[in-house]
């Protein structure tokens, strides 16, 4: 994901919904006086503080392309309708959410399937999730429908979960029904032909790997007597629960990620240029002995600037931080937003009262 920053006024902005691309325009905005106007050293930068935008689960359906063996291997269930004690994982179609339920113990009592591993995706790297997995079970009180499942490779010996009437018998745990849940990203169904209903199977709170990703490995009932406990393993949810670790990342504005907003090439002025050039300066103070610096050396306008952040988690908010320098005797100020409308060229000429107003409410500021 790519995320654009614009740069301008002292305060900042907490940002809406970001998108693919997101930016921040910041500018020096000062409009001439009859003496010097107040230095804006540049070096901008942002914080990535993930935080997903709801908290109901999100279902995800468990399919050949996001299921695999638990040693990584690629999963091949049997075609639908095969039948036979072939300790294998059968693909039924026409059942459960989606239209299909990945199915082991339905023909022969003696069936055990090899342990699974079911890979969500897309997910906010730190952050931590509720994760819940979905099975099925028949109202008829004989069956007693089963799922192991739990957060390593463990097989045939991670957690039981069964509908609470079958605790007892099963020694297992008791799963929720689906529909008692709520969701963003809801299964298509959780009744069945009125017959069998959708489970949900508490696995526990989880926390995102670097590459934004949760496995939760999935079994049968191993050494069952009867088709009576077979499995029908349908997919997983989750829900955010807490964002990464409030790490601030800080990231200095340079030629590569730095540019004018109207697309004309960004050439500030050496260190040393003095004068009303309009332009940013280069600077060697701050950090990496670089800052954009406008204003010092006579009452001037530079162009607005888009700076840019990339590599970071799509669909998920940040907030956002613009770094300037002060003197301790000064009034050094920036303009920063995501909304470049918030930050046009307004303000009065010949007065500094007015220059770092937003032109609209402070919608885009904090």
């Amino acid at each position: 994901m790519t995320v654009k920053l614009w740069q301008f006024q002292s305060k900042l902005m907490t940002l809406p919904p970001i998108p693919a691309e997101m930016k921040l325009r910041c500018c020096s905005q000062v409009q001439p006086l009859a003496m010097p106007s107040p230095k804006h050293l540049v070096p901008i930068l942002w914080l990535t503080l993930g935080a997903a935008l709801r908290a109901d689960l999100t279902y995800v359906d468990a399919t050949t392309s996001n299921t695999t063996l638990a040693n990584g291997s690629a999963f091949n269930p049997a075609a639908n309708g095969t039948t036979g004690n072939d300790n294998n994982w059968e693909l039924r179609t026409g059942f459960g959410s989606d239209g299909t339920v990945i199915e082991s113990g339905a023909e022969a009592p003696t069936e055990n399937a090899p342990e699974l591993k079911t890979t969500l995706t897309g997910l906010s790297p730190g952050a931590t999730y509720r994760i819940f997995a979905y099975f099925w079970d028949t109202s008829n009180t004989t069956e007693d429908w089963n799922l192991r499942a739990g957060v390593i490779a463990n097989p045939g010996a991670n957690t039981l979960f069964s509908a609470a009437d079958s605790t007892t018998e099963l020694g297992s745990t008791a799963a929720v029904l689906a529909s008692t849940q709520t969701f963003s990203t809801a299964p298509t169904t959780v009744l069945d032909s009125g017959s069998r209903a959708m489970l949900a199977a508490s696995i526990g709170t989880l926390t995102a790997d670097s590459n934004g990703k949760i496995s939760v490995y999935l079994d049968d009932r191993n050494a069952v007597t009867s088709a009576s406990f077979r499995t029908w393993y349908d997919g997983l949810a989750y829900e955010f629960v807490t964002p990464p670790p409030n790490n601030v990342f800080y990231v200095d504005a340079n030629s590569s990620n730095t540019g004018r907003w109207d697309n004309q090439t960004f050439s500030p002025a050496p260190n040393g240029v003095t004068g009303a050039d309009n332009n940013w300066e280069t600077r060697n103070l701050g950090n990496t002995a670089n800052v954009y610096e406008s204003c010092a050396e006579a009452a001037e306008n530079a162009p607005l600037l888009v700076t840019t952040l990339t590599g970071l988690s799509p669909n998920t908010r940040y907030l956002l931080y613009a770094y300037f320098w002060d003197a301790s005797s000064g009034n050094w100020r920036i303009k920063a937003s995501a909304k470049q409308s918030d930050i046009n060229n307004n303000g009065t000429p010949g007065t500094a009262t007015d220059d770092f107003l937003p032109t609209s409410l402070l919608t885009n500021f904090a």
